[in-house]
C-alpha cells in the first residue's frame, strides 16, 4: 500500500519539530522561510535529485551550501538540523518533498510561538504602510501576532484575499462579480 504524500510529509515536519523544536530560536525560524523561499524562488533541487551522477554526499553538501547562502547568520544547532533532515531526506530518495516539508515546519513552529500565518493577495502592490495596517487589522480580528506574506494577484482585480489557517476572507470586485454571476446566470 502506498503512503499519501501528505501523510509523509507530516511525518517528516513532526519528527523534526520533536527533536528540535525546544533547541530553535525565533531567529530559525526566519530562517527557515527564508531558505524555503530561495528553493521555491530559484527551482533548486529538481536537477539535483534526479542527477544519478552525485554521490548523496555531494547532494547533501549542495543543499547545505544553498543554506550558508541563504541564511547565513543562522544557529549551528538550527544547521546541524536542517543538516541532518537533509540527510535522511536524500537516504530515502526523498529530497524533492523538502519544501512541503519545511511550510509545515514553519507553521507549527507559528503555532508553537503565538503566531498566525497568513497569505495577503492584493490586486496590485500595496504600500509598507498598508501592509502594516492590513496586519494591525488581522491581528485584531485573530486575537494573534500575524506573520504575512504579501503577493499580487491582478485577478482580483481591485481588492484583498487573506488566507490563513483558521480564516478567509475577500474583498475584491472580482468576489462580487463572481456573486453577480452565481445568482444571475451570467
Amino acid at each position: 500500500m502506498k503512503t499519501p504524500r501528505r501523510q509523509i510529509i507530516k511525518k517528516y515536519a513532526r519528527a523534526f519539530l520533536y527533536t528540535y523544536a525546544g533547541l530553535l530560536v525565533p531567529d530559525d525560524y526566519r530562517n527557515l522561510l527564508a531558505y524555503n523561499q530561495f528553493l521555491k524562488k530559484n527551482g533548486i533541487g529538481g536537477f539535483l535529485v534526479r542527477n544519478v551522477t552525485l554521490l548523496p554526499e555531494e547532494k547533501i553538501a549542495f543543499f547545505i551550501k544553498i543554506f550558508a547562502l541563504a541564511c547565513p547568520e543562522s544557529t549551528s544547532i538550527f544547521k546541524t538540523a536542517l543538516e541532518k533532515l537533509i540527510t535522511l531526506l536524500i537516504g530515502h530518495e526523498r529530497i524533492f518533498l523538502l519544501p512541503d516539508i519545511l511550510a509545515l515546519i514553519q507553521l507549527r513552529l507559528l503555532n508553537q510561538i503565538g503566531y498566525q500565518h497568513a497569505v495577503v493577495a492584493t490586486s496590485q502592490e500595496v504600500t509598507d504602510h498598508d501592509k502594516k495596517e492590513i496586519i494591525k487589522s488581522f491581528k485584531t480580528l485573530t486575537g494573534k501576532k500575524i506573520d504575512a506574506e504579501f503577493l499580487v494577484d491582478p485577478e482580483l482585480i481591485a481588492g484583498i484575499r487573506i488566507i490563513s489557517q483558521d480564516y478567509i476572507w475577500e474583498s475584491s470586485i472580482a468576489q462580487h462579480l463572481k456573486k453577480l454571476e452565481n445568482t444571475y446566470g451570467y
